[in-house]
């Protein structure tokens, strides 16, 4: 009786949850682009194929038709977020696989080399302090790390239930100690502690991106936002979609909130579009002095990035639908920043490249509608 019960209060607040991703989170959402929200061509036909997963806002299909053209395949964010990410990424096994601090332990497997990540200084994982190697230190080791460190530049970043930058700080070597670049704090345990006080962060060293990542924007870390999926007909891991996205000159992060934009990838040539997106959808062709329209620019090695993120999309194995952030390190290889298992953020391709799932929409939609009674966002043990 007790379980039934608590599974009855469960599915409403399901219930409840997916009526405010719906109603409220979508419609703040659409309130930030600028597009013309007027019936468009197709858009019955796209009402057609969707509604097995759940009412359509059609303000989704107007949108991004707006861009990528008259597509059925246009996936609505509000069954993006309440029926697909659930099912392709179940919610019981999302919390450990976001940690941050955790991201070492699961490439061990397949990835020999330990370069994959930023060289880690510290983590402090439930407000248990360890070194980069998870080894248990005191505070005042913790301290000595920081001070023996000689990186000219540091980043702190909460490594749990934080996005869109939220929670990541800067620090810069001066003289034998380390400042926040934005603030007056010496870095050390007791200031990050301060900035952390749920006890869940990581110091890593900042990178050195590559000469090209480099060349559209040379004072943020410019990242790869590459669309992994793990098809359930053939189990493989595949690069459906990627953009770069570029940080404003001046901005330390590469974020679209921060002035920075996107510009959509060529999945099978890594060849840049010939315009940017900015956090309201605005086109332009020219963003920090460089004309997209005039320059044929395509990401180094493109071959070998699409296989590093297969690599990693296979040490997931919960997961079928992860969105990377890539870096390009000097030396010009990836390396894994973070990846998202929800808040997947289909604008970032519905505004450039194409549908979110391009080829395998097909099979996702007759996936998640044969396994609909799985596309719970919460979920209780007993």
């Amino acid at each position: 009786m007790a379980r039934k019960s608590i599974e009855w209060i469960n599915k409403v607040y399901d219930k409840i949850l997916s009526l405010g991703v719906s109603k409220v989170v979508c419609n703040k959402r659409l309130v930030a682009f600028k597009y013309p929200n007027e019936k468009s061509d197709g858009e019955n036909d796209w009402i057609n194929k969707w509604r097995c997963l759940g009412k359509p806002n059609t303000q989704w299909y107007r949108l991004y038709s707006h861009y990528i053209g008259k597509n059925v395949d246009i996936v609505p964010d509000d069954i993006m977020s309440n029926v697909i990410e659930p099912i392709l990424n179940p919610v019981r096994f999302r919390s450990l696989y976001e940690d941050k601090n955790l991201l070492d332990n699961y490439f061990m497997i397949r990835f020999k080399e330990k370069k994959i990540t930023p060289p880690t200084l510290l983590r402090s994982i439930n407000r248990g302090l360890y070194s980069g190697e998870f080894d248990f230190i005191s505070a005042a080791t913790g301290d000595m790390i920081i001070k023996g460190y000689h990186a000219q530049r540091l980043i702190s970043k909460a490594s749990i239930d934080e996005n869109s930058a939220r929670g990541i700080y800067f620090w810069e070597k001066v003289g034998d100690s380390y400042q926040r670049i934005d603030g007056k704090e010496i870095l050390s345990i007791s200031s990050l502690n301060l900035l952390y006080p749920h006890g869940n962060y990581i110091l890593q060293e900042v990178a050195e991106q590559s000469e090209f990542m480099n060349y559209l924007c040379s004072t943020s870390v410019n990242t790869l936002r590459v669309h992994m999926y793990r098809s359930v007909k053939d189990e493989k891991p595949h690069l459906v979609n990627a953009v770069v996205r570029i940080g404003k000159e001046g901005s330390l992060v590469d974020n679209a909130h921060a002035g920075g934009s996107w510009c959509g990838i060529n999945k099978h040539s890594g060849e840049l579009q010939d315009f940017v997106i900015d956090q309201h959808a605005e086109k332009r062709t020219v963003f920090n002095g460089i004309d997209f329209s005039k320059e044929r620019l395509c990401i180094p090695n493109w071959a070998q990035i699409e296989k590093f993120c297969e690599e990693v999309m296979l040490c997931l194995p919960h997961m079928r639908n992860l969105a990377l952030d890539v870096m390009i390190g000097k030396d010009g290889k990836p390396m894994i920043i973070e990846y998202n298992t929800d808040k997947f953020s289909s604008f970032f391709y519905q505004l450039t490249t194409s549908a979110v799932f391009a080829e395998f929409t097909d099979e996702v939609i007759e996936y998640c509608k044969n396994n609909k009674d799985k596309a719970s966002r919460v979920f209780v043990t007993f």
